[in-house]
């Protein structure tokens, strides 16, 4: 996870659209156990990552991703994450499965 991802979920969870979701006390639980097991990358969308995702905002997280052999979550079903050589990529629930949390 990058530092810019952290503050992107963090963010995300005080939206409108999720806080009638999820509350207050479970946001809090997510962000401090993803504070606590993901592996922070220095990165930034502004490094200059070589162009490799049809939106270039995603490009840093490609290059993340690549530089620590990890496996690449968004819930985007994009096309050009499945074209990176080497990138392993899924939604949410394909990495669940993947890294065994849930049955095939």
């Amino acid at each position: 996870m990058t530092e810019t991802l952290l503050d992107e979920a963090a963010a995300v969870l005080v939206d409108p659209g999720f806080t009638a979701r999820v509350s207050d006390e479970e946001a809090a639980v997510l962000m401090a156990g993803l504070a606590a097991s993901a592996s922070i990358f220095l990165t930034d969308r502004g490094t200059s990552a070589p162009r490799r995702c049809a939106d270039p905002e995603d490009d840093y997280l490609v290059d993340a991703a690549l530089s620590t052999d990890a496996f690449l979550v968004s819930r985007d079903d994009r096309a050009d994450f499945a074209s990176v050589e080497h990138l392993a990529s899924g939604k949410p629930g394909t990495a669940l499965r993947r890294f065994g949390f849930f049955d095939e």
